[in-house]
């Protein structure tokens, strides 16, 4: 229960630092951006549990005041059959049960896809012998066969006994089906404005100096739209309608974290040299006494470089001993002797 409560607790205290902390940012900045997506998540599902706290109790309060018009405008012992394509009913012709804003008339006397009854308010339906005639606007009428409708018989008694023991129930779908497509609605929007931003945001960021990545720029953006949000919808409960406030505090809050990463960068740039090449000097020399000669910094011998092996000498061909000379020839005897 402890580790709920803190959960809790450090959840509720970073939704409010993400509207005005600078050093949350910082902590944002630096970290990967698939963290803030998880704290996105978690709001848009905070903003969806606060709206079903609304919602709910207005669920249930719209039932009760229709079981109340039902109970006050439906004649008592009244009626309303569909079978086989043809209405019937024990209500007089016509019977109005709309009210100002929608008209809901029961009218026998209306008949065949090709009728075009008269009805009073911008919107509503008639229900006719076999026709249903359904009106959305001042000029637009829609007629449908009822013969391609179930066969149903309804009494204001047995509808007001399935409006009590099915409100429950109708309450619970309501919310259910309201926060599945709120939250769906959110996350899929945020997330489709964050990433648009985001990429506005890099624009702005790499003109003013602010070196970040847009990782960095998506996860500042996940925590960026908590303010917005909660000012929406303080707004919606006082009734006001602001246009562009949104995008106005979104981006104010941009402005800040560009100002913030001027200031005190979170990720000072890298050389490629500094990024890949050695160090090349030695280890810190303490400073010399006083009356002594400053000790030489030499640099640290980088890795020895090795020496290409020699190829073994080829063998030498021995030389040869010239021929010894040859013996001149005797000489021919004189000739007479």
């Amino acid at each position: 229960m402890n580790n709920i409560l803190s959960a809790f607790g450090r959840f509720f205290r970073t939704v409010l630092r993400s509207c005005y902390d600078m050093e949350l940012y910082r902590e944002v900045r630096t970290r990967p951006w698939g963290r803030a997506l998880g704290y996105f998540v978690l709001f848009s599902v905070f903003i969806v549990a606060v709206a079903l706290v609304d919602m709910v109790p207005s669920s249930w309060s719209a039932l009760k005041q229709a079981r109340q018009y039902v109970a006050d405008k439906v004649p008592a012992g009244a009626s309303i059959s569909i079978k086989a394509g043809k209405m019937e009913t024990n209500l007089p012709s016509p019977t109005d049960l709309g009210n100002d804003q929608l008209a809901v008339i029961i009218d026998p006397s209306v008949a065949g896809l090709d009728a075009d009854p008269a009805i009073r308010s911008k919107a509503g339906f008639l229900l006719g012998r076999d026709v249903i005639v359904i009106k959305d606007s001042d000029k637009e009428k829609r007629a449908l066969s009822l013969s391609e409708m179930p066969d149903v018989a309804v009494t204001k008694e047995s509808a007001l006994a399935w409006i009590d023991r099915s409100s429950p129930w109708l309450v619970a779908a309501a919310a259910a089906a309201f926060a599945v497509i709120y939250l769906l609605a959110s996350l899929s929007g945020g997330v489709m404005f964050v990433l648009l931003a985001s990429a506005i945001a890099a624009l702005f960021g790499a003109m003013w100096k602010a070196r970040l990545r847009f990782g960095q720029w998506v996860a500042v953006g996940f925590h960026a739209v908590t303010l917005p949000t909660l000012a929406n919808a303080l707004f919606d409960v006082f009734r006001l309608n602001v246009p562009w406030v949104f995008t106005f505090l979104y981006f104010m809050v941009i402005v800040a974290v560009i100002a913030d990463e001027r200031a005190a960068p979170t990720s000072p740039p890298e050389t490629a040299a500094a990024a890949v090449l050695p160090p090349l000097t030695g280890p810190a020399v303490p400073p010399p006494a006083s009356g002594e000669e400053p000790a030489a910094v030499r640099p640290v011998a980088g890795p020895a470089k090795s020496k290409p092996a020699k190829k073994p000498a080829a063998p030498r061909a021995r030389k040869k001993s010239p021929p010894p000379p040859a013996e001149p020839p005797a000489a021919a005897p004189p000739s007479g002797a």
